[in-house]
């Protein structure tokens, strides 16, 4: 195996962390990494249950966790949209089309199984490069190495720091800091990404409110009469769950500044979207491979350790391969979760009146161009039945 020419600290052990370092785990050793998590454990029992698309699903295949992952999944083959008495307003079968059509169908997992099935493999056999307990409290950005200070005492350096740490991302605290130091007010743009949802007002960073499980038991109490069917309520299911359950605000977010120097955010800390359309964290997986693919195509212009400008000319490519694709999934999940929550009487409307978004539309792959993909490059290992070779991102990398 070739040594090491990159070498990349991880900030943030959810989606797209464990995802980068799979990616990385791809490239023969040309880019090694070190992943640091904040919490105690890599697959808490926190957060929502999660869905994985197809879009997600292609690149999660390449890594060798697709069979691993339907094994902790149920397969989602029918769509329904209620109204608060369980009458239906829509049933699809669109996840069904979208397996037919993509060769991937519509997974549902708890955020902690998925989670576990992309932490396991990393664990039999990278366990010495991901630590627990690293809360990063500040960023040092020089002109040959980068280096992350952790609460601990501990200190990390690299080439690279990636923030794959969230909406509430250590990362882009740091880009904006050093920056508003470097070049006053160039990233005070991001400061205010937004949310709206079904609450008292619109709150922006960072003051966006943090659910306890009393504001979830009052929410329980007050709507637990609503009917996703005719007879199975709120609160029956809340009370008959067998899976954690977490009241959160639906933040939203398409930041215009990624990276900064030598660090450069992905999945939520870039492109934070609600969840209505399920495609937050297959986003996030996209970025991941994405991000790959433009370190590779840095490393391939040289024998040597790429330079900084080298590197800032990746994360541009990267953001410019991206933008596009995650502004939309942005603005249509806010959308979706704007009808969903009746937030204005056009939004009722549509939501009683018209067809909700097409199957392609759900995961991207709408229309014969890619529209902000990397390149798709079909291969017959993942070239699995009704694949269409338009649209949705695949990873390119090894060598």
């Amino acid at each position: 195996m070739a040594p090491a020419r990159l070498k990349v600290v991880i900030i943030g052990g959810s989606v797209a962390g464990p995802t980068l370092c799979h990616t990385f785990a791809s490239t023969n050793g040309l880019i090694d990494y070190t992943l640091l998590e904040g919490r105690d454990k890599f697959a808490p029992a926190l957060g929502a249950s999660i869905l994985s698309m197809p879009n997600g699903a292609r690149i999660l295949d390449q890594s060798g966790l697709f069979d691993d992952l339907k094994r902790v999944g149920s397969e989602i083959n029918t769509a329904i949209t209620s109204k608060s008495d369980g009458e239906f307003l829509h049933k699809s079968e669109w996840p069904m089309l979208i397996r037919e059509r993509l060769g991937y169908g519509i997974e549902c997992f708890s955020r902690q199984n998925l989670l576990n099935v992309l932490h396991d493999r990393l664990e039999q056999k990278q366990k010495d490069k991901m630590f627990l307990n690293k809360r990063v409290f500040e960023i040092v950005d020089g002109d040959d190495a980068v280096t992350v200070r952790c609460a601990d005492g501990s200190s990390y350096s690299g080439d690279i720091v990636i923030g794959a740490d969230g909406i509430h991302s250590i990362v882009r605290k740091e880009m904006q800091r050093i920056a508003h130091q470097s070049k006053l007010g160039l990233m005070q743009v991001d400061e205010k990404g937004f949310f709206a949802s079904k609450v008292d007002c619109k709150y922006t960073s960072p003051n966006i409110p943090r659910f306890t499980v009393a504001d979830e038991l009052r929410v329980i109490a007050e709507q637990g009469d609503f009917q996703f069917a005719p007879g199975v309520t709120l609160k029956m299911l809340f009370e008959n769950t067998t899976q954690n359950t977490s009241l959160l605000a639906l933040e939203e977010a398409n930041f215009k500044y990624w990276s900064w120097g030598r660090m450069v955010c992905v999945g939520d800390s870039a492109h934070k979207m609600t969840p209505n359309i399920g495609q937050g964290g297959n986003q996030a997986i996209e970025s991941a491979a994405a991000l790959t693919n433009c370190l590779m195509e840095a490393l391939s212009t040289s024998a040597q350790k790429p330079t900084l400008p080298a590197l800032q000319a990746a994360f541009d490519k990267y953001q410019e391969t991206r933008w596009e694709r995650s502004k939309f999934f942005t603005n249509i999940s806010g959308l979706t979760t704007r009808d969903h929550a009746n937030a204005e009487l056009h939004h009722t409307i549509r939501l009683l009146f018209m067809e909700p978004p097409s199957a392609e539309s759900m995961t991207g792959c709408e229309g014969s161009g890619t529209w902000g993909c990397a390149n798709f490059v079909k291969t017959a290992a993942f070239a699995r039945p009704g694949l269409l070779d338009q649209g949705c991102l695949i990873m390119q990398v090894g060598v």
